[in-house]
């Protein structure tokens, strides 16, 4: 009969398991800022497009 596999490289145990969690923790906090950063930039985006927007408007009632 072949060997049987009980283990390979890159499986995780129960000891190992504190840091996965810390690993997803770290990844998770990481996100998070990236999604605070994408989101003012979005805002900032829309800020200037509206500024744009309205001293086109203004120029133009002129």
């Amino acid at each position: 009969m072949p060997p049987v596999i009980t283990r390979l490289d890159g499986m995780w145990t129960w000891d190992s398991w504190p840091e996965i969690e810390a690993q997803v923790r770290d990844l998770r906090n990481a996100n998070e800022l990236v999604r605070a950063q994408q989101t003012a930039a979005k805002k900032n985006q829309a800020e200037a497009h509206a500024t744009a927007w309205a001293s086109r408007r203004g120029a133009a009632a002129v």
